[in-house]
């Protein structure tokens, strides 16, 4: 708690930890990202679906 509260390092951290966390959940996030801008764009496509009709 002391690390919440105060920011104290109490625990160690491992040397290339968030670099591999990275480099393990790019293809999640980069498939998350993916599927938010193609909702995005249907959701634009919708927008004007028989707007010139």
């Amino acid at each position: 708690m002391k690390q919440v509260f105060f920011g104290l390092r109490t625990i160690l951290e491992k040397n290339g930890i968030w670099e591999k966390r990275v480099d393990e959940r790019q293809e999640v996030w980069d498939a998350l990202r993916q599927t938010e801008i193609s909702r995005q764009q249907q959701a634009e496509d919708e927008r004007y679906i028989g707007v010139n009709d």
